[in-house]
């Protein structure tokens, strides 16, 4: 029995003969829930689990499982239907998360669960539920761009209507949490290369994409372009589509009438000939740029 009281040598012995296999159970307090590595032990049982902290639970799991010997974790609890929401999310959380380097996983849903908390004062725990974490992360970041004076970013999202699966199937990646993770990470991209880096990621993990998953990464492709371009909407149909411009958009002037522009299919891949439309109005527009930079520029020196 060990325990945070024992006088130092008492509970030094006791914790020497369980590693030296002189003792086979060992019965403490949450005092080895760090700082231990006890390769032969490869079983833990946590009693009164629900009222332990998410990140003391997996300390106290990482316990046991440090060897070749396979590991077995149990978290008893007087019932479930005595358990708070905030028990049970933690302790479905422990027990969903169990892979190799879910540490940081488990960080982020301590974070759902808890809240964030006041950043400059003594309030370790908020209400984030009641906001939900992207949008609280979105509103501190257009805060702090406030108080620097940098002003609000434009931001919006762009719609595709488009008739086709764009979507991870369930046999591609059998995992439900696993799944989720991607479309996190999908939902997340803001430029080409992290598109890239999630395609080969999931070429390398689960091998070649069936097609629903190439059209979702081909439409978060287009997005990025339609962002860059001030694109409200884009709407493929069959035969032909149809891109609306935003009235902030360069190429609005273009289409002053209707701020539409229709491109005819020649081919079946519908998204990489709208791609192909979006890159060069992207071309004309940098082009453009340049050639008023550079009459800006004749102006300035003429004036001199």
């Amino acid at each position: 029995v060990t325990h945070g009281r024992m006088r130092e040598a008492h509970l030094e012995k006791s914790i020497t003969r369980f590693i030296e296999g002189k003792t086979d159970v060992l019965i403490t307090t949450a005092i080895v829930e760090s700082g231990l590595d006890i390769p032969r032990a490869n079983t833990i049982i946590v009693n009164d689990a629900q009222t332990f902290g998410l990140a003391d639970l997996y300390q106290l799991r990482g316990r046991v499982g440090r060897s070749q010997e396979k590991a077995y974790s149990y978290f008893l609890v007087p019932s479930v239907s005595s358990l708070t929401l905030q028990a049970k999310r933690r302790l479905k959380a422990i027990g969903e998360l169990k892979e190799l380097g879910s540490g940081f996983k488990l960080a982020l849903s301590d974070l759902e669960i808890r809240g964030a908390g006041n950043i400059f004062g003594t309030e370790q725990s908020g209400h984030i539920a009641d906001v939900g974490l992207e949008l609280y992360l979105e509103m501190l970041n257009n805060e702090i761009r406030r108080l620097k004076e940098e002003g609000d970013t434009l931001e919006y999202e762009p719609e595709i209507r488009f008739n086709a699966p764009a979507f991870i199937p369930d046999d591609y990646i059998g995992d439900e949490a696993e799944r989720l993770l991607f479309y996190k990470k999908i939902s997340s991209i803001s430029e080409k290369k992290a598109l890239k880096e999630v395609r080969s990621e999931l070429e390398d993990r689960f091998g070649r994409l069936p097609e629903s998953t190439v059209n979702l990464l081909k439409l978060v492709g287009l997005k990025l372009l339609m962002k860059r371009l001030l694109i409200q909407r884009i709407e493929i149909k069959n035969e032909e589509s149809v891109i609306i411009f935003s009235k902030n958009s360069p190429s609005y002037q273009y289409y002053k009438s209707s701020g539409k522009l229709r491109v005819i299919h020649k081919g079946p891949d519908a998204i990489s000939e709208i791609r192909k439309k979006l890159m060069e109005l992207t071309r004309i527009g940098m082009i453009e740029t340049k050639e008023k930079r550079a009459k800006e520029k004749h102006y300035s020196q003429g004036i001199k």
